[in-house]
């Protein structure tokens, strides 16, 4: 194993890994995304509409959030926004290939097609942020095809980020339950 590999399967730095993914991801339920609701007058923020959005949505969004909104949409949301995705995914990769070893996962497509959804859904994350970036400077001009992929994006982020935690929550479930039967 390579010592970059070493690095991240040590249990400290996961869990180091691991608070920090919380912890951006607490700030954000609790501080940036209600905040934003508050300058929508309510409005769902798009990043955690997992069903999608559409064009119209996002105009009406952007119209409600104002210019002071909108500014901490792009100033203090997004970058926030911005670390979360490498932080889930090098959280969750790390723990699916360590569960996957745990649990006897031998089968080569699992030890690699496990680790690599957190992954995917942290590349659609990305894709997604760039896109609510440019929608965002270009307002009041909101693209149909801009906003429609935007929310493709927020799609499969959710769908990737869903199947993460499912495999992770399998995962565990068997790791336990084999844990239990050894004893």
């Amino acid at each position: 194993m390579s010592s970059a590999s070493n690095i991240f399967c040590n249990k400290t730095v996961w869990w180091l890994l691991f608070a920090a993914t919380m912890t951006v991801y607490l700030i954000m339920l609790t501080v940036t995304l209600p905040q934003l609701q508050v300058f929508s007058d309510g409005l769902r923020v798009p990043d955690m509409m997992v069903s999608g959005y559409d064009t119209a949505y996002l105009q009406q969004f952007f119209s409600k959030l104002g210019s002071s909104g909108r500014q901490f949409y792009l100033w203090r949301q997004l970058p926030l926004d911005m670390l979360y995705p490498a932080l889930f995914a090098a959280t969750y990769s790390v723990l699916l290939a360590y569960l996957s070893l745990k649990t006897g996962r031998k089968a080569k497509i699992w030890r690699k097609a496990l680790p690599l959804l957190p992954l995917i859904a942290g590349l659609f994350d990305y894709l997604e942020n760039i896109l609510l970036i440019v929608l965002l400077r270009q307002y009041p001009q909101v693209s149909v095809i801009q906003a429609a992929t935007a929310s493709v994006f927020t799609v499969c982020k959710s769908a990737f980020g869903a199947l993460s935690l499912l495999a992770v929550s399998v995962l565990l479930v068997i790791w336990i339950w084999k844990r239990g039967t050894k004893y």
